[in-house]
């Protein structure tokens, strides 16, 4: 590592030399060039009380491009974090408000109060949001330096991002005045929109003054540990051994009783801390961590966690240790004496730092090792981010995707190719709820169903202008991870992990764009992939395979003399010819395994050539030892083909079991995972049912299959529900096909529909959905139903359309939709319905969220079945056979009294049940989080484990009729509370009681004041 003076002064030198060139104003592809030289000396305290960072600034910049500057730019990131800014509007254009709805104690900012020149005039500073503007008072030329001190004030938000407050400390990022970046391209003054950054590498001398009481991790060296450490901690910092130990367990420390003694432990302590050759600084403080460390090579590896959470990162800091032994092999030596790993609960996920790197608490107990995999991708950081320092503001994926390459590297080294995201199990059961997975599978995964969603966007699109806020994430991290492992596959392993390493050696404390990634690897790789970048990185092609054909056909005799060997040394006698097709736009080498039925196999792999004299398509032609029977594509899986299924000769689909743990279900690359779990239920007519369910899905396609099979005991009669997701019999690609088919509790029918959304996915604002489609049920037990009274035979069939639509406002989430339905020209029934339903969920005030819906339905015709007609207290008998659990008689005792959320959802008349051919409804319903609603103060924090009930407000009114009566005259109504569990399996089933307390009109000689009981599964509405 070269120290930032020498390295100024070699540049200045340089410079005298050749300024009159004009190599200094170019740029080669692949080479670094000039870059500027920094300094910052930053004294600040930091106030517990209002989260507030104050202090001086000091900054020497140095200007060793070939331009004149007339001005510089700082950052003033915390601005961002207040509504108002570029990204609270930025937000709200993505339907989130999360800054806009900031209360003013949650809010950041970010203050330059005075700046001057070292020893000179006040400048000017003219700040726009999240960008300060200085004017020079005279032109900085090539070559000189100039020296600007700041007074500024940083408050720290609390939201979950980057930086945050815990407890009374903070997590501080981006928290100074930081000067931003200057190359080739000019000045980067991009507005701070929650994405990544970039700026130039210099030197750091930071002093911070903290109470007593803290405990400091940052980026950089400690240069006054005997001023701000008691000596108990110092002697274990210097003792020697690379094993992981407990410096201080300041959660088991307690404060003098002593008032004295108390003050003095108080007193403010001035940490003073030095980091050389690094592009930004970080620190965290905190009074209750536990402090561990551990070494190998020199370098000391530190964690910071709190008490709780000791189990799982007792072994951290000996996990990091190995993380720097590996990615020091692997990529370079890490040039710094000490690295952290500090945990944060202030919900930011990871977050890195040169030196030091935050790592959340959710990843600690979910029986993977996805808390080592963001271990791993927040150090590997340090390599790309830290050392290597592309300009990830407008090229995330030189920053976030090579990370994500070098933690499945990682991952891999340290607990092996497969299963190494799943942490060992023994126990039978164990290992059921937790199936193998791995970190390239999961990236794989992760690509294959972005690519399908249709949102995809080229990897080199600037961090901030992504259209769809969900195309940013795969894009950057998923595939331009598995793009290196696909260039790593058809460059031969060995070259690409020292052309990278390399890579990494020349550009190491520099800023490479794309171009000169690209141009770098391809003269280190000795051959030329830009058709590979121009595809994967510059456009969204992809790799699309297809084998059409395979024939083979007995050699002839060789000649007198001459032999036809394989590699193998056996006599090749058939020649074979492939035909193959590839449609993705990008046409890579293709591997491809030939078998026979006696088990022999040969390995070939198809030039790229093969593809590009037919515009996709390919005939492939070898000679082999055996006449092969079947050929597969890509057998190894290092291409990321989107679609796999047409990559062999066979074309049966080939299935992966595995039971169902409704936890977690890692999707094959190369099968159809077929989910499968015992089935029991209960209902009168049948008994007890016992069966199978299934579940069978691609990683591209969900849900392909899936059902019930079975039987009753009571009546050995077999029942089953199908239904298949079938994207290919729709017209419009974008369309999804169902069909459905059933006989199940007393019911023999069918459904067949075609659904699809409407409009751009790459647009906010309305989102829309069309569904249209026919179905035929048919009651064949009439004793089976919940409610046989509200059932006709049936045995029509109906057609359905549903128009639905949502939209997302600042404090509003609205969702409407209109259901038309007939009988479709049968004598059985005659009839004709319309339904309007609309929703509101209301967040203008936090602590009191209201969720608001209004119905109206009308049905006509000479002959309306009483499933057709609506209900007042909740779903019609339609409604309640979509759920199992109101399906059928004997599930819920018939005595009680229940009601399924839909129609007219006026509760407090689930026992009567009225019902008519006119609807209209309007509830009204304010769900807490919590048992006790937070507006009531101090018991609110009450928690009841398991079931962890919520408590809610409601109030509804309706009216349902069969005349031509106003609508709006007596009308029903309630009001009441209600008590739900969270969602428990798969966060799917939630069960509620509703007690509303007052009905009118009442019944007969009823009082309407009076405590009823409502039993129901799911939320109201």
């Amino acid at each position: 590592m070269i120290p930032a003076r020498a390295l100024f002064t070699a540049s200045i030198t340089l410079f005298l030399l050749v300024r009159s060139a004009p190599a200094w104003a170019e740029h080669t592809p692949g080479i670094p060039g000039w870059q500027q030289d920094v300094h910052y000396r930053i004294s600040v305290s930091y106030a517990p009380q209002r989260f507030e960072i104050a202090g001086q600034e000091t900054l020497a910049y140095w200007n060793l491009s070939p331009d004149s500057l007339t001005e510089l730019y700082f950052h003033l990131y915390l601005n961002a974090y207040r509504p108002g800014s570029n990204m609270a509007r930025y937000d709200a254009s993505q339907e989130n408000w999360r800054i806009q709805n900031l209360p003013p104690k949650r809010r950041g900012g970010e203050w330059i109060d005075r700046a001057t020149i070292q020893g000179g005039d006040s400048l000017h500073v003219f700040v726009d949001d999240t960008i300060a503007r200085i004017p020079l008072p005279q032109v900085l030329a090539p070559g000189e330096s100039v020296v600007v001190c700041l007074s500024f004030r940083s408050k720290i938000p609390d939201v979950p991002e980057r930086m945050g407050r815990s407890g009374k400390g903070v997590f501080a990022a981006q928290w100074y005045p930081r000067v931003c970046a200057y190359d080739r391209f000019g000045w980067h003054t991009d507005q701070h929109l929650g994405s990544e950054f970039y700026g130039d590498f210099g030197s750091f001398d930071v002093r911070v003054v903290l109470p007593g009481t803290f405990l400091l991790a940052h980026t950089g060296t400690l240069m006054n540990p005997s001023e701000v450490l008691p000596d108990s901690i110092l002697v274990r910092l210097a003792a020697p051994g690379d094993d992981a130990i407990t410096i201080w367990d300041r959660s088991a420390f307690k404060a003098p009783s002593d008032s004295a003694a108390k003050r003095a432990l108080e007193m403010p302590r001035a940490w003073v801390i030095h980091a050389d050759s690094v592009h930004d600084f970080a620190w965290a403080c905190e009074e209750k961590w536990v402090w561990r460390r551990a070494r190998w090579n020199g370098i000391e590896i530190h964690t910071f966690h709190r008490v709780s959470d000791m189990k799982r990162w007792n072994d951290a800091a000996a996990t990091g240790a190995m993380m720097m032994a590996a990615l020091t092999r692997r990529f370079g030596p890490y040039p710094y004496p000490s690295f952290s790993i500090v945990e944060e609960p202030i919900g930011a996920g990871g977050v890195e730092f040169p030196n030091i790197v935050w790592v959340s608490p959710r990843y600690r107990n979910d029986g993977t090792r996805r808390f080592e995999s963001v271990i791993a991708h927040e150090m590997a950081h340090n390599w790309f981010y830290g050392m290597v320092g592309s300009n990830e503001t407008a090229q995330a994926f030189l920053d976030e995707g090579f990370t994500s390459y070098a933690e499945t590297g990682l991952m891999e080294t340290l607990f092996g190719r497969t299963g190494n995201l799943t942490l060992p199990r023994q126990d039978f059961w164990l290992r059921w709820l937790h199936p193998l997975d791995d970190s390239r599978r999961r990236a794989w995964r992760n690509y294959l169903e972005f690519q399908a969603r249709g949102i995809e966007e080229p990897v080199v699109t600037h961090s901030d202008r992504f259209k769809h806020p969900g195309a940013y994430y795969p894009s950057v991290y998923d595939k331009t991870n598995i793009g290196l492992w696909t260039l790593r596959a058809m460059a031969q392993e060995r070259r690409f992990d020292e052309a990278l390493r390399e890579y990494f050696m020349t550009w190491r404390f520099h800023h490479p764009y794309a171009d000169d990634f690209f141009a770098f690897m391809n003269r280190a790789l000795g051959d030329s992939y830009d058709w590979f970048f121009r595809g994967w990185f510059l456009r969204t092609d992809c790799v699309d395979l297809t084998l059409r054909g395979l024939r083979s056909f007995p050699l002839e005799p060789p000649r007198s003399g001459e032999t036809l060997a394989s590699a193998g040394g056996v006599a090749d006698s058939f020649r074979v010819e492939l035909s193959l097709a590839s449609r993705g736009g990008i046409d890579p080498p293709v591997p491809v395994a030939f078998r026979d039925k006696e088990g022999h196999r040969a390995n070939r792999v198809v030039p790229r050539e093969a593809f590009l004299p037919a515009a996709g398509e390919a005939v492939y032609r070898t000679t082999l030892p055996f006449a092969p029977s079947e050929a597969q594509l890509d057998p190894d899986l290092t291409l990321p083909d989107i679609d796999r299924s047409d990559n062999s000769t066979s074309r049966w689909p080939r299935f992966q079991p595995m039971v169902d743990n409704w936890r977690a279900s890692p999707h094959p690359l190369d099968r159809t995972l077929l989910l499968w779990r015992p089935d029991a239920w209960y209902q009168t007519h049948d008994g007890a049912e016992i069966g199978v369910a299934f579940d069978a899905s691609t990683v591209r396609w969900e849900h392909a299959l899936k059902g019930n099979l079975g039987g009753g005991l009571r009546e050995p009669r077999p029942f089953f529900d199908l239904e298949g997701r079938l994207r290919s019999l729709a017209a419009d690609s974008r369309a999804i096909a169902r069909a459905r088919g059933y006989d199940l509790d007393g019911h023999q029918g069918y459904r067949i529909s075609m659904s699809r959304d409407l409009g751009s996915k790459l647009e906010r604002g309305f989102r829309w959905n069309l569904n249209v489609g026919l179905d035929y049920d048919k009651l064949r037990a009439r004793d089976a139903p919940r409610r046989p009274e509200e059932w006709s035979p049936g045995g029509y069939p109906n057609v359905e359309g549903l128009l639905s639509l949502s939209r997302n406002y600042r404090y509003v989430r609205w969702t409407g939709s209109v259901r038309f339905r007939t009988d479709l020209l049968t004598e059985r029934a005659a009839y004709g319905s319309a339904y309007v339903v609309t929703t509101a969920d209301v967040t203008a005030i936090p602590q009191f969220p209201l969720s608001l819906r209004a119905a109206y339905g009308r049905v006509r015709g000479g002959s309306v079945p009483p499933e057709e007609r609506f209900y007042l207290a909740g779903a019609g008998p339609r409604g309640e056979w979509n759920s199992r659990w109101f399906r059928s008689r004997g599930t819920i005792p018939s005595h009680w009294v229940a009601a399924l959320g839909g129609d007219g959802n006026v509760r407090g008349f689930a026992d009567s049940r009225p019902s008519g051919r006119t609807l209209v409804a309007v509830n009204v319903e304010s769900r807490s989080g919590r048992l006790i609603p937070t507006w009531i103060p101090v018991i609110h924090r009450l928690r009841v484990p398991v079931l962890d009930p919520r408590s809610s407000l409601f109030a509804d009114v309706g009216k349902v009729g069969d005349g031509d009566e106003s609508l709006f005259s007596n009308m029903a109504a309630d009001f009441g509370v209600g008590i739900r569990t969270r969602p428990l399996i798969r966060n799917h089933l939630t069960l509620r009681v509703d007690l509303p307390f007052f009905r009118t009109p009442p019944e007969p000689d009823e009082n309407r004041w009076r405590l009823r009981g409502v039993l129901s599964v799911g939320e109201a509405f």
